[in-house]
């Protein structure tokens, strides 16, 4: 079975070959399938170019969602760039055989220059979030020092993702403003309050980094808090927002505190005290039960 005339046609119809692509190497890749040994040399052999191509469909799919005019190809853009991100997940978990760091470097500044807000909407931001948070957790567990050389890319894409969960969560308020109600706005609701969840995963694991993501904390806090001081958003999501940034908050150490106290505006650094308060007194590990 060969791959590459695949990889050759796919870029003809993007939307339309490569699902069928993506099936194919779920398949290879799946452990509980006896792949026999001439498949197995050829998952060796195309396993890099898998790679290779995929960080570009990244971008190009990305690309033709925010200039597509027919909302059918929105939407079959957007579910093929959620498959390949899963698929890309599957291939970093088995680790460096698979991978190495450029490849990883290569995927992760691609999916940094999504802009989430544009490419997905409130309706369907939580899934995305869902896949990027397993993938991130994939290149720290199995890619520890190829994750510390990529630090501003992994800390870009978690920005990336508040700033599109807060821009879209305060669509809800303007909406609900205007008189406007029923079950769409709840379901509108919920799927933000599964975006926070999956923003607070993500703090969370990077938490359990200080080493590589202690030093640029205050950086990120600023850019996050600045997101949440600029629109206003439901009293649920708000809560939950500020429940995931205590995953942040457990890596600030006094002169980070210090620097946000003395560098925050106003309005920022008011918003900023009231969270860190409300941490050291609710969620602040202090070792007694």
């Amino acid at each position: 079975m060969c791959l590459i005339n695949l990889h050759e046609h796919i870029h003809n119809d993007l939307t339309g070959h490569l699902p069928g692509a993506i099936k194919v190497w779920s398949i290879l890749l799946d452990k509980s399938i006896n792949l026999g040994k001439e498949k197995e040399q050829t998952v060796n052999k195309y396993r890099r170019q898998l790679v290779s191509e995929s960080y570009r469909f990244i971008c190009e799919l990305s690309c033709l969602i925010q200039s597509a005019e027919e909302n059918n190809c929105v939407t079959r853009s957007q579910t093929c760039l959620l498959e390949l991100i899963n698929l890309l997940t599957d291939v970093i978990s088995k680790g460096k055989t698979y991978t190495d760091a450029s490849h990883i470097s290569a995927i992760l500044s691609s999916l940094q220059l999504i802009e989430f807000s544009t490419v997905y909407t409130v309706h369907d931001l939580a899934l995305p979030m869902s896949s990027i948070q397993r993938l991130i957790r994939s290149v720290l567990l199995h890619h520890e020092s190829t994750a510390g050389q990529n630090t501003p890319q992994i800390i870009q894409i978690s920005n990336n993702l508040a700033k599109a969960l807060i821009n879209n969560s305060s669509q809800i308020e303007m909406q609900q403003q205007v008189g406007q109600k029923g079950a769409d706005l709840v379901k509108m609701e919920s799927d933000m309050l599964m975006g926070c969840q999956e923003l607070s995963k993500i703090y969370a694991l990077m938490s359990n980094y200080p080493k590589m993501f202690g030093k640029m904390i205050g950086f990120m806090l600023a850019d996050v808090i600045s997101f949440l001081q600029s629109v206003t958003l439901l009293p649920s999501i708000k809560k939950s927002l500020h429940l995931a940034l205590n995953g942040l908050m457990d890596l600030v150490d006094e002169y980070c505190d210090l620097m946000l106290k003395t560098n925050m505006p106003e309005a920022q650094r008011e918003m900023y005290k009231s969270m860190y308060e409300q941490y050291n007194q609710y969620h602040k590990y202090s070792g007694k039960v």
